[in-house]
């Protein structure tokens, strides 16, 4: 399947994921991985300004959902990759490259899916098997929401403040069926729903805590 063209754009978020090379683990300890996405983080913060939604790393790969006000992922999304894999090859003493290939992202235009996509996202422990709550794993940004602990890059969330009717509904399961949806929809430029074919008359999947998703710029081809 050929790469699908980037857009460049500062209206809606972008999902991004990345995953290693192989999938294979990151080859050192996870506190020590999360120190490195961190740093990266916030070194490709400091050149190029973002506004970070939402971050979960996992032993293989990574989620991350942002806002670009400039215009500008690919050059951020270089920048954080080329730190993050710089630095894991040097702590791991591996050769090869870290990431398996370039980053997948598809855009979410809706404000129906967003939060179903975040919970989404925040539930990659749950079904990895290695966290009982979402917020109790502590390499996602919801560890530090819920925990109302300072994150090293700004973070700029999307949706409801944190409570525990949220947290309970980011930790309510919808079912496999819902997130071979989710995983399909992120496979388009645009997150869809995988029998929704016109934005304009999505539907969430559930009673999701959602807030408006205001469009905030131009598109740039």
């Amino acid at each position: 399947m050929p790469r699908k063209k980037l857009i460049r754009q500062n209206q809606f978020p972008y999902h991004v994921c990345s995953r290693s090379n192989n999938r294979d683990w990151y080859s050192i300890p996870m506190n020590q991985v999360w120190k490195i996405a961190l740093e990266s983080l916030c070194y490709a913060h400091k050149r190029f300004t973002v506004d970070v939604h939402a971050f979960v790393l996992m032993n293989n790969h990574y989620h991350l959902m942002l806002t670009t006000p400039n215009s500008n992922i690919d050059q951020f999304m270089q920048a954080f990759n080329k730190s993050f894999s710089e630095k894991l090859k040097k702590e791991s003493g591996r050769i090869n490259r870290m990431f398996g290939g370039p980053y997948r992202w598809s855009m979410v235009q809706n404000e129906n899916y967003l939060q179903n996509l975040l919970r989404y996202l925040y539930q990659n422990p749950l079904r990895a098997g290695i966290a009982i709550r979402c917020e109790l794993y502590p390499y996602s940004t919801l560890h530090y929401l819920a925990k109302n602990k300072s994150f090293p890059v700004p973070l700029a969330p999307i949706g409801p403040e944190i409570s525990r009717e949220v947290l309970d509904w980011y930790n309510l399961q919808p079912g496999l069926k819902e997130d071979e949806k989710i995983r399909k929809g992120l496979r388009r430029t645009i997150f869809l729903n995988q029998n929704q074919k016109n934005p304009e008359s999505a539907k969430p999947c559930d009673n999701s805590p959602h807030s408006p998703l205001r469009p905030l710029g131009k598109q740039t081809p």
